[in-house]
């Protein structure tokens, strides 16, 4: 029986390189005055991209690609959850096009794990 995640010490710390990132990004998301500059519209690459680094960590430890999928619909919705917690902190306010861009670098990314999935055996 196959496990849900790779035995090995790189896969570990793809894991926990995962777990900072994603921690950085609530964390930052949440505290006032921390957003990206939204000059030329930068704070939605920066969204797309730490999402995108998001979803890419967990192709290093997840064996299964139905697990990985899962993780990536919910890191979606947490997307979504942080967003919404934005309207209640002083300085900061909830957006669509934010909530877009983080959709969008975690669906990218998965996007090109099954593509590049279904070329290797």
């Amino acid at each position: 029986m196959r496990t849900l995640f790779y035995n090995s010490p790189a896969a570990f710390y793809a894991f926990i390189a995962w777990l900072i990132v994603d921690l950085l990004a609530v964390a930052s998301a949440l505290v006032p005055g921390m957003a990206p500059p939204e000059e030329y519209n930068i704070d939605k690459l920066v969204h797309f991209f730490i999402c995108a680094i998001g979803a890419y960590l967990p192709q290093h430890f997840l064996r299964n690609p139905y697990a990985y999928t899962c993780l990536v619909l919910l890191m979606i919705l947490a997307s979504g959850s942080v967003e919404y917690l934005q309207t209640f902190i002083p300085g900061r306010t909830a957006s669509w096009g934010d909530l877009t861009a983080n959709a969008a670098g975690l669906t990218a990314l998965l996007i090109v794990y099954h593509l590049r999935r279904r070329r290797t055996p």
